[in-house]
């Protein structure tokens, strides 16, 4: 019997649609019981749930493939087998990838094969990993499991350098441990082709070096790995002899502070709030005593800060701030003492709260971001904010020099001190400046009251810490290392400062 056009299109339709459907639907991994697969041990606090999300399969995959009846029913040590990397073997181990690691030195070092890591770490391109990123990796040994930052590293980067004043392809051979007739062949050069003074120089690092940096670096550490929004970052590098360093990290510049040695580096710079999140290049150039250049460079992430938002409904009398020539002025005022950097350290030890029970008093934290008046969220709160009443002294939060003490539109009256090494601390809305421009302060004196004048809706201080240009959260840099040389630290126990130089 044939169908009527009516009932034939309603057919049709049902049949696309349960297509549609069964379409949507992801596809269980089919799992043959005697298929090769790496094993996850279970950690404290670990759920199925939490596993296949970390993998990107599905609970009822894992369950599949080890027999597990009752998702519920796991438990800390137990291992089960991860699908969707068959043919891989051994136990799983995470690792975040710290400053000259790549694919290729890392498959040298764990002893397995590039595919392995790629296809464990769905990686597109092996070219592009980043400081910070997590990694997986298998432990062949499942009984002896060892930490890869303990493996022994060959160099895999290539390193360019450009000739100094007085160098000669001879003693750059020499001194780098390399044949000469090596160096002519990587870098594709006839024989009779003389040296000259900022000739490039290609190359490979000897098969025996101790760690993935390419000469004259021993050792770049970031710290934090995870470099987050608003956030204080130190890059700690260490070099073979005396170097004269500069870098970029997220598009700041890294301005370095070298001991009297000239090998030991320390640099100091905020993550902007608003930064956007992605991979940018980390880069950084040695220049040795005969003006001999080398680079190292890679990349790394920044991460989201997610420091949530807050509405401002402000009065009429204040709301005129808002004009967008009072903002930028004031702002590019702020930017122009904040970017100068000093390689002198005017502070010693910790930085501390610039009142007292400011911890007890905190209204608003660091990064919100902010609308006023139901406007766009296009500005955020750079720093904490202390209720307190008027006149409640306020006090430099560390040792320095007073850059600014007046009163600004936005900001009201306002001090800034300088601490050297482009640090800066801000109080902003006092009621009265009792200190004065150039005038050298030490932590704890005090610098004015607390009050309400500005862009203020109550008496409160607000407390600003500016590193290498950019605010970010007080908090964390009070429990920053900024030492050159990292320390333990405990409460009780001050950063002790090595002797430095300006770097220049």
């Amino acid at each position: 019997m044939a169908l009527s056009p009516a009932l034939f299109r309603r057919s049709l339709l049902f049949v696309i649609s349960l297509l549609t459907v069964v379409g949507l639907q992801r596809p269980t991994l089919s799992i043959a019981q005697d298929v090769e697969l790496p094993e996850y041990v279970i950690q404290p606090g670990d759920t199925l749930s939490a596993v296949a999300l970390q993998f990107d399969v599905t609970v009822a995959d894992i369950q599949t493939a080890n027999n597990i009846e009752n998702a519920g029913l796991i438990s800390v040590g137990q291992r089960i087998k991860i699908p969707g990397f068959n043919g891989v073997s051994g136990v799983l181990r995470d690792y975040t990838l710290r400053p000259g690691d790549t694919v290729e030195n890392l498959a040298l070092r764990l002893d397995l094969d590039m595919e392995t890591l790629v296809i464990l770490n769905r990686i597109v391109n092996p070219k592009m990993v980043y400081v910070g990123q997590p990694f997986l990796y298998v432990e062949k040994d499942a009984e002896t499991i060892t930490d890869i930052a303990e493996i022994p590293v060959w160099r895999q980067n290539e390193v360019t350098f450009h000739l100094g004043e007085n160098d000669t392809l001879a003693n750059l051979a020499i001194e780098y441990d390399q044949p000469l007739f090596g160096l002519q062949t990587y870098n594709e050069w006839p024989f009779n082709l003389l040296s000259f003074h900022g000739q490039q120089v290609r190359m490979s690092a000897p098969p025996d070096a101790d760690n993935s940096f390419p000469p004259p670096f021993d050792n770049i550490v970031v710290t934090p790995t995870e470099v987050t929004q608003g956030e204080p970052i130190a890059v700690r590098v260490t070099t073979e002899n005396a170097q004269t360093l500069s870098g970029v990290l997220a598009e700041n510049t890294l301005n370095f502070i070298t001991t009297t040695d000239g090998e030991a580096h320390l640099a100091l710079v905020g993550i902007y709030n608003f930064q956007k999140l992605g991979v940018y290049p980390f880069g950084i150039t040695a220049t040795d005593q005969n003006g001999r250049v080398a680079n190292f460079e890679t990349r790394l992430r920044v991460f989201s800060g997610q420091r949530g938002q807050q509405s401002i409904q402000l009065p009429p009398e204040k709301s005129v701030l808002l004009d967008p020539e009072i903002l930028s002025t004031e702002w590019q005022q702020l930017i122009e003492i904040t970017d100068d950097f000093s390689f002198t350290r005017l502070w010693d030890g910790d930085f501390v709260f610039p009142m007292e029970f400011a911890s007890e008093r905190t209204t608003t934290p660091f990064g919100v971001a902010r609308t006023y008046n139901g406007e766009s969220f296009n500005s955020f709160h750079g720093g904490l904010d202390f209720a307190g009443g008027l006149g409640t002294p306020i006090t430099a939060t560390a040792d320095g020099v007073v850059v600014l003490a007046e009163a600004l539109d936005v900001r009201g009256n306002s001090v800034i001190i300088d601490h050297g090494w482009g640090v800066y601390s801000g109080y902003w809305h006092l009621f009265e400046i009792t200190s004065e421009v150039g005038q050298e302060i030490t932590q704890g004196q005090t610098l004015g009251t607390l009050g309400s004048t500005g862009l203020s809706t109550g008496n409160h201080l607000h407390w600003e810490i500016w590193v290498g240009g950019n605010q970010v959260d007080p908090l964390s840099w009070m429990e920053t290392d900024y030492s050159i040389v990292t320390t333990e630290r405990t409460e009780s126990q001050p950063i002790e400062e090595l002797e430095s130089s300006s770097g220049e």
